[in-house]
């Protein structure tokens, strides 16, 4: 490419909008905790090979891990919908009933759970309620089975629930 004065204000217009974008990015980030580190750094010389002069934008990306425990998450409300049919028989419902008690264990108070289990039709498990009886909600959890009672599974009537 050459560098001619449209080539070099295209430059220029590009390191200025970077920069400007760092710096909205800095103002918006929390200072006390920023999750991204964004530099940039134009080369103090331009390179020149004989027929093309280029300039170079250096530009830094430096993610930071967050401390998880001082941070708060606000809470979810978080609706499961499982498959109960008979194809989910054996192990496979056994997995999913895992899954949704590990899901439960991480669930804060505060946070909403509704569970829907189906097959060729659905049923509320647990309605939505807050989670205050873990337990409770671990034992309905177990108390789902995979069985071919029905011909199919539908699972548009699990998330119409």
């Amino acid at each position: 490419m050459k560098m001619t004065f449209t080539n070099i204000k295209r430059a220029v217009g590009f390191c200025a909008a970077l920069m400007m974008l760092t710096a909205i990015n800095a103002q918006n980030a929390r200072a006390d905790n920023p999750s991204v580190q964004i530099t940039s750094q134009p080369e103090p010389f331009i390179h020149h090979d004989g027929q093309n002069q280029k300039i170079y934008l250096k530009v830094g990306l430096r993610g930071t891990k967050p401390d998880f425990d001082e941070m708060q998450r606000p809470p979810i409300n978080l609706a499961l919908v499982l498959d109960k049919s008979g194809s989910m028989s054996g192990q496979k419902i056994e997995d999913v009933k895992q899954a949704a008690k590990a899901m439960i264990d991480r669930l804060q108070s505060g946070d909403t759970i509704s569970i829907i289990i189906y097959d060729d039709r659905s049923q509320v498990l647990v309605p939505t309620t807050h989670l205050e009886n873990a337990e409770l909600i671990r034992q309905r959890i177990d108390s789902i089975t995979g069985q071919w009672r029905h011909r199919s599974s539908r699972w548009g009537y699990g998330w119409r629930s």
